[in-house]
Protein backbone atom coordinates (compact mmCIF):
# COMPACT_ATOMS: atom_id res chain seq x y z
CA UNK A 1 0.00 0.00 0.00
CA UNK A 2 1.58 3.30 -1.09
CA UNK A 3 1.90 6.33 1.16
CA UNK A 4 -0.80 8.35 -0.61
CA UNK A 5 -3.35 5.56 -0.29
CA UNK A 6 -2.43 4.98 3.37
CA UNK A 7 -2.94 8.66 4.15
CA UNK A 8 -6.22 8.66 2.21
CA UNK A 9 -7.51 5.64 4.14
CA UNK A 10 -6.72 7.31 7.46
CA UNK A 11 -8.47 10.52 6.35
CA UNK A 12 -11.37 8.45 5.05
CA UNK A 13 -11.71 6.64 8.37
CA UNK A 14 -11.84 9.94 10.26
CA UNK A 15 -14.32 11.41 7.77
CA UNK A 16 -16.84 8.56 7.87
CA UNK A 17 -16.61 8.46 11.67
CA UNK A 18 -17.79 12.08 11.67
CA UNK A 19 -20.40 11.75 8.93
CA UNK A 20 -21.82 8.39 10.06
CA UNK A 21 -23.92 8.27 6.83
CA UNK A 22 -22.69 9.11 3.33
CA UNK A 23 -22.74 8.22 -0.37
CA UNK A 24 -19.94 7.26 -2.74
CA UNK A 25 -20.53 10.48 -4.68
CA UNK A 26 -20.13 12.65 -1.58
CA UNK A 27 -16.84 11.01 -0.64
CA UNK A 28 -15.53 11.02 -4.22
CA UNK A 29 -16.16 14.77 -4.47
CA UNK A 30 -14.54 15.45 -1.09
CA UNK A 31 -11.39 13.42 -1.81
CA UNK A 32 -11.11 14.23 -5.53
CA UNK A 33 -11.13 10.60 -6.68
CA UNK A 34 -13.57 8.39 -8.58
CA UNK A 35 -16.51 6.55 -7.01
CA UNK A 36 -14.78 3.28 -7.91
CA UNK A 37 -11.69 4.32 -5.92
CA UNK A 38 -13.83 5.25 -2.92
CA UNK A 39 -15.64 1.92 -3.14
CA UNK A 40 -12.31 0.04 -3.14
CA UNK A 41 -11.11 2.12 -0.17
CA UNK A 42 -14.27 1.30 1.77
CA UNK A 43 -13.71 -2.37 1.03
CA UNK A 44 -10.16 -2.08 2.39
CA UNK A 45 -11.41 -0.37 5.56
CA UNK A 46 -14.08 -3.04 5.99
CA UNK A 47 -11.40 -5.77 5.80
CA UNK A 48 -9.44 -3.88 8.48
CA UNK A 49 -12.48 -4.05 10.79
CA UNK A 50 -14.23 -0.72 10.20
CA UNK A 51 -17.98 -1.52 10.57
CA UNK A 52 -19.28 -0.06 7.27
CA UNK A 53 -22.51 -1.34 5.73
CA UNK A 54 -24.60 -0.34 2.68
CA UNK A 55 -28.27 0.65 2.55
CA UNK A 56 -30.31 -0.07 -0.59
CA UNK A 57 -33.00 2.14 -2.16
CA UNK A 58 -33.32 5.67 -3.51
CA UNK A 59 -32.29 7.12 -0.14
CA UNK A 60 -29.59 4.55 0.47
CA UNK A 61 -25.87 4.95 0.85
CA UNK A 62 -23.34 3.80 3.40
CA UNK A 63 -23.37 3.96 7.19
CA UNK A 64 -20.98 3.23 10.03
CA UNK A 65 -22.32 1.05 12.80
CA UNK A 66 -22.57 2.42 16.38
CA UNK A 67 -19.01 1.43 17.33
CA UNK A 68 -16.68 4.04 15.91
CA UNK A 69 -13.14 3.18 14.88
CA UNK A 70 -10.21 5.26 16.05
CA UNK A 71 -7.34 6.21 13.78
CA UNK A 72 -4.06 4.26 14.11
CA UNK A 73 -2.20 5.04 17.34
CA UNK A 74 1.56 4.63 17.65
CA UNK A 75 2.84 3.25 20.98
CA UNK A 76 6.39 3.30 22.25
CA UNK A 77 7.65 0.05 23.77
CA UNK A 78 7.26 1.44 27.31
CA UNK A 79 3.73 2.70 26.59
CA UNK A 80 2.67 -0.71 25.29
CA UNK A 81 4.09 -2.44 28.38
CA UNK A 82 2.31 0.10 30.63
CA UNK A 83 -1.06 -0.97 29.15
CA UNK A 84 -0.42 -4.56 30.22
CA UNK A 85 0.87 -3.31 33.57
CA UNK A 86 -2.46 -1.55 34.17
CA UNK A 87 -4.44 -4.60 33.08
CA UNK A 88 -2.69 -6.73 35.73
CA UNK A 89 -4.37 -4.65 38.47
CA UNK A 90 -7.78 -5.90 37.25
CA UNK A 91 -6.82 -9.55 36.88
CA UNK A 92 -8.72 -10.90 39.91
CA UNK A 93 -11.96 -9.01 39.39
CA UNK A 94 -14.64 -11.49 38.41
CA UNK A 95 -16.73 -8.71 36.85
CA UNK A 96 -15.58 -5.58 35.02
CA UNK A 97 -17.33 -3.00 32.83
CA UNK A 98 -16.23 -3.37 29.19
CA UNK A 99 -14.42 -6.62 30.09
CA UNK A 100 -14.75 -8.14 26.60
CA UNK A 101 -13.59 -4.91 24.93
CA UNK A 102 -10.59 -4.76 27.25
CA UNK A 103 -9.68 -8.36 26.41
CA UNK A 104 -10.01 -7.65 22.68
CA UNK A 105 -7.80 -4.56 22.99
CA UNK A 106 -5.05 -6.44 24.81
CA UNK A 107 -5.17 -9.29 22.28
CA UNK A 108 -4.91 -6.87 19.35
CA UNK A 109 -2.01 -5.03 20.93
CA UNK A 110 -0.21 -8.25 21.86
CA UNK A 111 -0.58 -9.65 18.33
CA UNK A 112 1.26 -6.76 16.66
CA UNK A 113 4.05 -6.32 19.20
CA UNK A 114 7.59 -7.45 18.37
CA UNK A 115 8.59 -10.81 19.80
CA UNK A 116 11.07 -9.34 22.31
CA UNK A 117 8.40 -6.97 23.70
CA UNK A 118 5.92 -9.87 24.03
CA UNK A 119 8.57 -11.73 26.03
CA UNK A 120 8.99 -8.72 28.33
CA UNK A 121 5.24 -8.62 28.92
CA UNK A 122 5.23 -12.34 29.75
CA UNK A 123 7.99 -11.74 32.31
CA UNK A 124 5.99 -8.81 33.69
CA UNK A 125 2.94 -11.03 34.20
CA UNK A 126 5.07 -13.64 35.97
CA UNK A 127 6.62 -11.09 38.37
CA UNK A 128 3.83 -8.61 39.09
CA UNK A 129 0.57 -9.25 40.92
CA UNK A 130 -2.18 -6.98 42.23
CA UNK A 131 -4.16 -9.27 44.50
CA UNK A 132 -7.69 -8.49 45.65
CA UNK A 133 -10.15 -10.91 47.24
CA UNK A 134 -12.09 -12.62 44.46
CA UNK A 135 -15.84 -12.16 44.71
CA UNK A 136 -17.50 -15.42 43.62
CA UNK A 137 -20.77 -13.61 42.82
CA UNK A 138 -20.93 -11.93 39.43
CA UNK A 139 -21.95 -8.32 38.79
CA UNK A 140 -23.30 -8.52 35.23
CA UNK A 141 -24.75 -4.99 35.12
CA UNK A 142 -21.63 -2.91 35.86
CA UNK A 143 -21.53 -1.46 32.36
CA UNK A 144 -25.23 -0.51 32.51
CA UNK A 145 -24.72 1.22 35.87
CA UNK A 146 -21.64 3.07 34.66
CA UNK A 147 -23.25 4.24 31.42
CA UNK A 148 -26.37 5.40 33.29
CA UNK A 149 -24.19 7.43 35.65
CA UNK A 150 -22.31 8.98 32.71
CA UNK A 151 -25.53 9.87 30.88
CA UNK A 152 -27.33 10.78 34.13
CA UNK A 153 -30.19 8.49 33.17
CA UNK A 154 -32.72 7.04 35.60
CA UNK A 155 -32.87 3.24 35.50
CA UNK A 156 -35.05 0.64 37.18
CA UNK A 157 -33.28 -2.15 39.04
CA UNK A 158 -34.34 -5.33 40.79
CA UNK A 159 -32.28 -5.47 43.97
CA UNK A 160 -31.83 -8.20 46.56
CA UNK A 161 -31.03 -7.23 50.16
CA UNK A 162 -31.23 -8.90 53.55
CA UNK A 163 -34.88 -7.83 53.81
CA UNK A 164 -35.85 -9.32 50.43
CA UNK A 165 -36.14 -8.44 46.73
CA UNK A 166 -37.40 -5.01 45.70
CA UNK A 167 -37.72 -2.89 42.56
CA UNK A 168 -36.13 0.56 42.71
CA UNK A 169 -35.81 3.52 40.36
CA UNK A 170 -32.35 5.00 40.81
CA UNK A 171 -30.07 7.67 39.37
CA UNK A 172 -26.51 6.31 39.73
CA UNK A 173 -23.63 8.58 40.76
CA UNK A 174 -21.04 6.06 39.55
CA UNK A 175 -19.48 2.77 40.60
CA UNK A 176 -16.49 1.97 42.80
CA UNK A 177 -14.79 -1.13 44.14
CA UNK A 178 -13.43 -2.02 47.58
CA UNK A 179 -11.89 -5.37 48.51
CA UNK A 180 -13.20 -7.11 45.41
CA UNK A 181 -16.81 -5.89 45.72
CA UNK A 182 -18.44 -3.37 43.38
CA UNK A 183 -20.80 -0.71 44.75
CA UNK A 184 -23.16 1.78 43.12
CA UNK A 185 -24.15 4.90 45.11
CA UNK A 186 -27.35 6.35 43.67
CA UNK A 187 -30.36 8.49 44.40
CA UNK A 188 -33.27 6.16 45.15
CA UNK A 189 -36.70 7.55 44.23
CA UNK A 190 -38.53 5.02 46.41
CA UNK A 191 -36.55 6.09 49.50
CA UNK A 192 -36.24 9.78 48.55
CA UNK A 193 -32.57 9.76 49.37
CA UNK A 194 -29.14 8.36 48.53
CA UNK A 195 -28.42 4.67 48.99
CA UNK A 196 -25.49 2.41 48.17
CA UNK A 197 -26.25 -0.80 46.26
CA UNK A 198 -23.97 -3.84 46.08
CA UNK A 199 -23.60 -4.48 42.35
CA UNK A 200 -23.63 -8.28 42.75
CA UNK A 201 -27.06 -8.00 44.40
CA UNK A 202 -28.60 -6.22 41.42
CA UNK A 203 -30.59 -8.89 39.58
CA UNK A 204 -31.87 -6.85 36.63
CA UNK A 205 -31.55 -3.43 35.00
CA UNK A 206 -34.10 -1.90 32.62
CA UNK A 207 -35.73 1.36 31.56
CA UNK A 208 -38.26 2.80 34.02
CA UNK A 209 -41.91 1.99 33.29
CA UNK A 210 -42.70 5.72 33.26
CA UNK A 211 -40.77 8.93 32.67
CA UNK A 212 -38.84 10.14 35.73
CA UNK A 213 -37.14 13.52 35.96
CA UNK A 214 -33.47 13.14 37.02
CA UNK A 215 -32.50 14.95 40.21
CA UNK A 216 -29.47 17.22 40.32
CA UNK A 217 -26.71 15.50 42.25
CA UNK A 218 -24.85 17.61 44.84
CA UNK A 219 -21.82 15.45 43.99
CA UNK A 220 -19.75 16.22 40.92
CA UNK A 221 -18.23 12.74 40.83
CA UNK A 222 -18.21 9.40 42.60
CA UNK A 223 -15.03 10.59 44.36
CA UNK A 224 -16.97 13.54 45.80
CA UNK A 225 -19.65 11.19 47.07
CA UNK A 226 -17.09 8.84 48.65
CA UNK A 227 -15.36 11.71 50.43
CA UNK A 228 -18.67 13.00 51.80
CA UNK A 229 -19.94 9.53 52.74
CA UNK A 230 -16.81 8.41 54.56
CA UNK A 231 -16.19 11.74 56.31
CA UNK A 232 -19.73 12.31 57.63
CA UNK A 233 -19.33 15.15 60.14
CA UNK A 234 -22.97 14.80 61.21
CA UNK A 235 -22.61 11.13 62.12
CA UNK A 236 -21.59 9.41 65.33
CA UNK A 237 -18.17 9.07 66.90
CA UNK A 238 -16.66 5.60 66.55
CA UNK A 239 -14.10 4.67 69.22
CA UNK A 240 -12.53 1.20 69.21
CA UNK A 241 -9.67 -0.14 71.34
CA UNK A 242 -7.43 -2.44 69.29
CA UNK A 243 -4.88 -5.12 70.09
CA UNK A 244 -1.78 -5.26 67.91
CA UNK A 245 -3.42 -7.92 65.73
CA UNK A 246 -6.63 -5.88 65.54
CA UNK A 247 -4.65 -2.77 64.56
CA UNK A 248 -2.94 -4.63 61.71
CA UNK A 249 -6.29 -5.87 60.43
CA UNK A 250 -7.95 -2.44 60.55
CA UNK A 251 -5.03 -0.99 58.60
CA UNK A 252 -6.09 -3.10 55.61
CA UNK A 253 -9.36 -1.14 55.39
CA UNK A 254 -8.75 2.17 53.60
CA UNK A 255 -11.48 3.99 55.52
CA UNK A 256 -10.66 2.69 59.01
CA UNK A 257 -6.91 3.09 58.56
CA UNK A 258 -7.18 6.90 58.52
CA UNK A 259 -8.46 6.99 62.11
CA UNK A 260 -5.89 4.73 63.80
CA UNK A 261 -3.48 5.99 66.47
CA UNK A 262 -0.83 3.42 67.35
CA UNK A 263 0.37 3.04 70.94
CA UNK A 264 4.11 2.56 71.61
CA UNK A 265 3.45 -0.50 73.78
CA UNK A 266 1.43 -2.16 71.00
CA UNK A 267 -2.14 -1.96 69.80
CA UNK A 268 -3.88 1.34 69.40
CA UNK A 269 -7.12 3.29 69.28
CA UNK A 270 -9.47 3.92 66.37
CA UNK A 271 -11.46 7.17 66.22
CA UNK A 272 -13.66 7.99 63.23
CA UNK A 273 -16.86 9.81 62.38
CA UNK A 274 -19.33 7.43 60.79
CA UNK A 275 -22.87 7.70 59.47
CA UNK A 276 -25.77 5.82 61.06
CA UNK A 277 -26.15 3.87 57.82
CA UNK A 278 -22.75 2.23 58.47
CA UNK A 279 -23.62 0.87 61.93
CA UNK A 280 -24.86 -2.49 60.64
CA UNK A 281 -21.68 -2.97 58.63
CA UNK A 282 -19.52 -1.94 61.61
CA UNK A 283 -21.34 -4.39 63.93
CA UNK A 284 -20.62 -7.27 61.55
CA UNK A 285 -17.01 -6.16 61.02
CA UNK A 286 -16.03 -5.74 64.68
CA UNK A 287 -18.03 -8.76 65.81
CA UNK A 288 -15.90 -10.79 63.40
CA UNK A 289 -12.71 -9.45 65.00
CA UNK A 290 -13.56 -11.10 68.33
CA UNK A 291 -11.28 -10.11 71.20
CA UNK A 292 -8.94 -8.12 68.95
CA UNK A 293 -11.28 -5.10 69.05
CA UNK A 294 -13.40 -3.58 71.83
CA UNK A 295 -15.96 -0.97 70.74
CA UNK A 296 -16.24 1.79 73.35
CA UNK A 297 -18.71 3.98 71.48
CA UNK A 298 -21.27 4.64 70.10
CA UNK A 299 -23.65 2.79 72.39
CA UNK A 300 -25.96 1.97 69.49
CA UNK A 301 -23.16 0.00 67.83
CA UNK A 302 -22.37 -1.81 71.10
CA UNK A 303 -26.02 -2.87 71.40
CA UNK A 304 -26.01 -4.18 67.82
CA UNK A 305 -22.88 -6.25 68.55
CA UNK A 306 -24.47 -7.63 71.74
CA UNK A 307 -27.56 -8.64 69.78
CA UNK A 308 -25.40 -10.49 67.23
CA UNK A 309 -23.50 -12.30 70.00
CA UNK A 310 -26.76 -13.34 71.70
CA UNK A 311 -28.05 -14.63 68.37
CA UNK A 312 -24.89 -16.67 67.81
CA UNK A 313 -25.12 -18.06 71.36
CA UNK A 314 -28.66 -19.25 70.76
CA UNK A 315 -27.71 -20.66 67.37
CA UNK A 316 -24.95 -22.81 68.89
CA UNK A 317 -26.74 -23.62 72.14
CA UNK A 318 -24.39 -21.67 74.40
CA UNK A 319 -25.85 -20.79 77.82
CA UNK A 320 -24.68 -18.20 80.33
CA UNK A 321 -22.98 -20.86 82.42
CA UNK A 322 -21.10 -22.19 79.37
Amino acid sequence: MNVNKTQRLIRLMLTINDKRKFTLGELAAEFGVSKKTVWRDLQDLSELGVPVYSELGSHGGYSVLHSRMLPPIIFSEEEAISVFFASQSLLFYRSLPFSQEMSDTLNKLHTYLPEDVREKITRLKDRLLFWVPTNVAESPFLQDLLLASMDQSVIEITHESESGVSVRNILPIGIYTINGHWYCPAYCYERNGYRTFRADRILAVRRPSHEIEPVTHPYGSVQDWLFHHFSDQEGVELVVRLTRKGLLRCRTDFWLSEGITEHPEGGGILRKKMSHSQLSWAAEYFCGMGQEAVVEQPQELIEQIKARVRGLSRQYGITNDG
